[in-house]
């Protein structure tokens, strides 16, 4: 068996003991010199502790290769690219490699694993299916998570799989019992399975999420894909994968307690650009909604009434919510949270006054609004210039409004275009009427 570590302590004591006799030679130099010398060797100090390995130590003979550090092992077995993960703990129990194959791509399954290269951070291999196809899967650790990434030779399914890590919890919406699909009623996750998991019919889930939590085993597992997901977790299976794509980038497997993983979590979503922002702490407090106070018969006069009687009986009142009947009254098509911001001038003929004297008694204010336009409103003209909707075909994609009140054609803003949102945020003036 040949050992492959690398240890970067030694590397590490050697710049220190050099910055400690430079700065002791720099105190003979001469005033600024001596300061400037001080600088450097304090940076060069500082150098490596910014960019220090996490330490992986790589064994490898004919059959297997493993990768440790302090907190996790990765262990491998090159036929089928079969691989379990632990986190070191005396009470912690592996998450064992699937029984048959690690990894699903080109229309098979992995047969063959071969070592392309080693280093301080972790591993390159070349993984050859059943189908003959080959993909290069790239392994990098970090101190509380791993990071797999799948380059197949060609686009399609992509799925990575233990064997199963249960008792798991996690997936948002989907763990709820809402598919009506599926006979669940514990948000125990043992027999979950989405070939097609997102947003959308035929399951109601607005917060969609993939990622899978073993608390028991110190694991947990995510598929930062965009689009449409793979999960399936059951007793002898944890898998997650693309539906299709010409890479699986960015497979994390995170370790440690509960509070570590989650605090690593948050670390490679704001990495990605899925950022966590403190929340807005005015909204934890007591609030207003038009729709449940007085449904679609909203108007200026109601709103203010309805809101200044909450307030004057002594309720703590820190945001209010117009989010049904302000829209104009006269063409129905526009009689939706997808007007996007319209007001009926009749009903609210100083929406920007009544916003603007609930603020100054110190409430949030917020109108209701979907995030799409209808196609023959104000401002989608504007939208499809910008090339701010979802595109098929070249053109703005058509959706039907959800609305209860009427349904019509809309387009729906793309989410991954920072200017959209910009002129989402200033288009038409429409924020105060």
């Amino acid at each position: 068996m040949s050992i492959l570590h690398h240890d970067v302590e030694k590397a590490r004591l050697t710049i220190r003991n050099l910055t400690t006799k430079m700065i002791l030679s720099s105190l003979g130099l001469r005033g600024r010199f001596a300061t400037f010398a001080v600088l450097v060797c304090t940076l060069l100090a500082m150098f490596p502790c910014a960019a220090q390995p996490v330490g992986v130590r790589i064994t490898e003979d004919a059959e297997f290769v493993q990768l440790t550090t302090s907190n996790y092992e990765f262990h491998l077995t090159k036929e089928g690219f079969r691989y379990s993960v632990h986190c070191i703990d005396s009470v912690r129990e592996p998450v064992a490699a699937h029984a048959s194959s690690g990894l699903e791509f080109g229309g098979g399954h992995a047969v063959e694993t071969t070592v392309q290269s080693t280093n301080e951070r972790g591993a390159v291999f070349q993984v050859r299916n059943t189908a003959g196809a080959r993909a290069l899967v790239r392994l990098r650790c970090e101190e509380h998570f791993l990071r797999m990434s799948v380059e197949p030779d060609e686009a399609g399914r992509i799925v990575a799989r233990t064997g199963g890590m249960g008792p798991t919890f996690g997936l948002a919406d989907h763990a709820a019992p809402t598919d009506s699909r599926v006979s669940r009623n514990t948000t125990e996750l043992t027999g979950y399975s989405n070939e097609n998991l997102g947003s959308g019919r035929p399951v109601t889930a607005r917060l969609v999420s993939n990622f899978v939590i073993s608390p028991g085993r110190g694991v947990a597992v995510v598929n930062l894909e965009p689009r449409r997901k793979i999960v399936r977790v059951d007793a002898d299976e944890c898998a997650q994968g693309t539906v299709a794509g010409a890479s699986m980038p960015d497979l994390y497997y995170f370790f440690g307690s509960p509070e570590e993983i989650y605090r690593g979590f948050l670390e490679v979503r704001n990495r990605h650009g899925y950022r966590v922002f403190p929340p807005k702490y005015a909204m934890f407090g007591v609030g207003w909604e038009a729709w449940g106070a007085l449904a679609w018969e909203t108007n200026e006069k109601t709103v203010r009434e309805d809101v200044n009687r909450y307030l004057k009986s002594g309720y703590p009142l820190s945001w209010m919510v117009i989010g049904s009947g302000f829209w104009p009254r006269a063409d129905p098509s526009l009689h939706a949270t997808t007007s996007f911001g319209m007001w009926d001038k009749n009903l609210y003929p100083t929406a920007t006054g009544l916003i603007g004297e609930f603020r100054q008694k110190g409430l949030k204010v917020l109108v209701g609004l979907r995030i799409a336009f209808i196609v023959d409103g104000p401002f989608a003209e504007a939208g499809v210039k910008g090339g701010f909707f979802i595109e098929e075909g070249g053109q703005p994609k058509s959706s039907r409004s959800p609305s209860p009140k009427s349904r019509f054609t809309c387009w729906t803003p793309t989410s991954p275009t920072p200017s959209a949102g910009m002129w989402i945020s200033v288009s038409g003036g429409w924020t105060t009427g």
